[in-house]
Formats: structure tokens, sequence, C-alpha cells
């Protein structure tokens, strides 16, 4: 079903990506709307890298995970994820310097941000504040956190807070099960922070949140910092 599902919507994709182009054409090169039509481009390739995850569960497709630098990805969606956001929602990226790389699938930590982002949104219906934040962190000892265990290590951690309605301690045991949602029908599948605890799970991380009603919520996704193997040098052949 998830495959059939993830094909039709990449046929829809490609259609919008298609139009995209055509329109482009016509435009004179002045035309403030190629800026408008850029937007809608990079979000339908996200949109066709999220399908590639979707693709991934149901036919075990092959990720490509390679190093790259967390806050360059934040930093390229700037204008989309403001975007997500109405007037009453104040957007703060903090990026922390020099930090560390990190090694998965870029179109995982798209979702996973996305589905963060999104939902802290959800948590802000008469407006607020949300904070999107990078860190770099070393566990001497292990994190007890929930839902998940965080062991020793360098860690390169994502952070999302609102200052929304809060998750209620009856909720919260709850929020990371598939299809489980509190919001209206038609509103949400209840898959968004499923698949974030599946996502940090698979690339050996870890996830964590605390939550108050009426104060917010923090959402923390810790992955492990990449480095690189060491280069050995050749000592330098010697002329006797």
């Amino acid at each position: 079903l998830a495959a059939g599902v993830a094909h039709n919507f990449n046929n829809m994709l490609t259609t919008i990506l298609g139009n995209v182009n055509l329109v482009r054409a016509t435009l004179p090169a002045d035309q403030t709307a190629h800026q408008d039509l850029q937007t809608v481009e990079e979000t339908a390739q996200r949109a066709a890298s999220l399908v590639r995850q979707l693709l991934t569960f149901a036919r075990h497709q092959v990720i490509h995970p390679r190093p790259f630098n967390l806050n360059d990805l934040i930093l390229s969606l700037d204008t989309t994820l403001h975007q997500l956001f109405p007037e009453t929602v104040e957007l703060n990226l903090i990026t922390a310097p020099e930090l560390g790389l990190i090694k998965i699938d870029s179109g995982q930590i798209e979702q996973l941000l996305f589905n963060l982002v999104l939902n802290a949104r959800d948590a802000l219906p008469n407006g607020g504040k949300v904070v999107i934040e990078t860190a770099n962190i070393t566990l001497n000892q292990p994190l007890v956190s929930w839902p998940t265990k965080i062991f020793p290590g360098d860690y390169i951690v994502l952070i999302v807070t609102d200052t929304g309605i809060g998750i209620s301690q009856e909720i919260l045991p709850h929020i990371f099960e598939p299809f489980f949602t509190t919001k209206q029908v038609g509103q949400g599948t209840g898959l968004g922070l499923s698949s974030c605890l599946g996502i940090v799970q698979q690339n050996q991380g870890g996830l964590s949140v605390k939550s108050k009603p009426g104060q917010g919520s923090t959402f923390k996704a810790f992955f492990p910092r990449f480095q690189p193997p060491a280069v050995e040098l050749q000592p330098e052949p010697q002329i006797v």
C-alpha cells in the first residue's frame, strides 16, 4: 500500500516539476515570479526525497548516507521553514559554530526536521515562538532520557523548542506510537513523530522530549558525530 501511494505521489510531483519548467520558460527574465517558481520547485524536490524515504520502508530501498554539516542543510531550508508559519509565530534559527559532521541520508534529516517543526507549529494555535538549534555535545556517561537512552559519545544534536500548549503526562507516553494523534480527522496521520524515532534509531542516534502543559515542548535528536578516517602518512623512501 505504501509503495503504491508513493508511486502515485511521485507521478504528481513529476507533473508539478514539469509544469514549473514550462511556466518558467514563458516568463520574462525580470519577473519576480521566478523566485516563487524556484520555491515551488525546491519544495517539490524535497517532497520527492520524502517519497524515497517512504519507499525505503515499503521496499527496503537503499538509502544513501553521506557526511555533511547539519547547519548547511538547515540554512538552505530557511525560506521554506519560515513559510510554514503564520505571522503570529516567531521562528529563530540558532546554529552552533564549528559544528561537527553527521553521516546520514540527507532526505531522512529533512523528514525528521519538518516533522518536528510541523509538530511545533501545530502546538501554537494562538501564536508563539519556535527555535531550531544545533549543538555539539559530548556525553561522558549515559543520558537517561525518553523515549530512548543515549549512550556516551560525541553527538550532533538538533533541537526544536516551542512555547506552545505542551503535552500532558497522560498523552506523552503515546506520542511516538504509529498512527497516534490528538489532531482532528484529516489534520494528521499520526506518523510524524513515529518516523522521527525510527530515523534516529536507524542511524544509531537517540531522541529525547521534555514537555509540560502550558509551557511548551523541547525535542532533541542526537546523531553520532562523524569522524573522518585518519589518513596514514607513508614514510618517504630513503635514498641509500
